[in-house]
């Protein structure tokens, strides 16, 4: 049975302006460069993945959510490299969904920091551009402290989708690249009132940018913009998306990964799918596909535990799905 996984996900959605000509991808920022001196995140990233491969031994030593629903995550990688004449309007629109996903890093592994670095993606929130991730990977739920006490700033990597699994040095000056992301304190005091209480839908962190990466332009030509809010109201069904930086299950320690056509259930505000994720996926973007595009549906929180492949689940198990915060309820939440 194929064991696939999708680890450090970020999703996003956004619409999305198309260039008439190829353009070069933006240099990083001084800051960035200066970030970087100290060392690759993403190469400790992967070591600290490679170092967790227990994984590809044992599903049940991790928090895990692998069902066997018919679908299995790809490397954008991989889809990047062929030739864009002969995609699908949906393998282009996983493309350009991908350009939103990014990576952030809270505090560095290396201090023992578990949960201190996952997946966030592009949004507009309150008129201004920003990145939404799971509250709990800086906030540890079960004591209410900050994972990087007194820290309200961190490090957002917007281009870690063109991260190359085959190569980590190829085009590193520009998958590297850093954006300030900042919250404010009485977001992290939300958070950390929570404490005891991780199946809550409050569990997501809004951080602004000091930089505006939605107006950058990509290698491909296409405008990067940010993801769009679903408008979908089905209860359940089938077509789900998740996009986002993992561990690879197919030989290479780290890349990013996309999966198609998951199923889903509404419950409440939240939304309930059977994307593969495990433990280090949460942040990770689901999505729906509407006008062409994948737009914004729910943030990946967490995977239900010590599970490995089985059907997907039905409606009548609730607690069998893995479970997201839905982007209504984030919205609702926005005045």
């Amino acid at each position: 049975m194929n064991k696939s996984i999708l680890v450090g996900a970020a999703f996003l959605v956004a619409t999305v302006t198309v260039s008439g000509s190829i353009a070069q991808p933006l240099a990083p920022s001084a800051q960035s460069q200066e970030s970087r001196s100290a060392g690759s995140y993403l190469h400790d990233l992967c070591d600290e993945l490679s170092s967790k491969a227990a994984w590809a031994k044992d599903w049940r030593c991790l928090d895990a959510g692998i069902f066997d629903n018919g679908t299995t995550p790809q490397r954008i990688y991989d889809l990047r490299q062929r030739d864009r004449a002969s995609l699908t309007d949906e393998e282009k629109a996983i493309l350009i969904a991908a350009d939103k996903v990014g990576n952030i890093r809270f505090c560095h592994s290396s201090a023992g920091n578990e949960g201190s670095a996952g997946n966030a993606f592009l949004i507009k929130y309150r008129g201004q551009p920003a990145i939404i991730a799971s509250g709990h990977l800086l906030i540890d739920f079960k004591t209410g402290k900050s994972r990087c006490p007194e820290r309200t700033q961190f490090e957002y990597y917007p281009n870690t989708s063109y991260y190359n699994p085959f190569d980590p040095s190829e085009k590193s000056s520009f998958y590297l690249r850093i954006i300030v992301a900042r919250t404010a304190a009485a977001e992290i005091s939300r958070l950390q009132q929570l404490k005891g209480e991780f199946n809550t839908d409050e569990d997501y962190l809004i951080l602004y940018l000091d930089e505006d990466p939605t107006k950058d332009v990509m290698p491909n030509g296409n405008v990067r913009s940010f993801f769009r809010d679903s408008t979908n109201k089905l209860q359940s069904g089938k077509g789900v998306y998740m996009i986002g930086l993992g561990a690879d299950p197919e030989g290479m320690n780290l890349a990013m990964l996309y999966q198609t056509g998951c199923n889903y259930h509404r419950d409440y505000d939240r939304l309930n799918h059977d994307c593969a994720s495990i433990n280090g996926s949460s942040g990770g973007i689901l999505g729906f596909m509407e006008g062409g595009e994948i737009v914004f549906a729910g943030i990946h929180r967490y995977a239900i535990v010590a599970n490995t492949h089985m059907p997907g689940p039905s409606e009548g198990y609730a607690s069998m799905w893995n479970v997201a915060t839905s982007v209504h309820y984030v919205r609702s939440k926005e005045n």
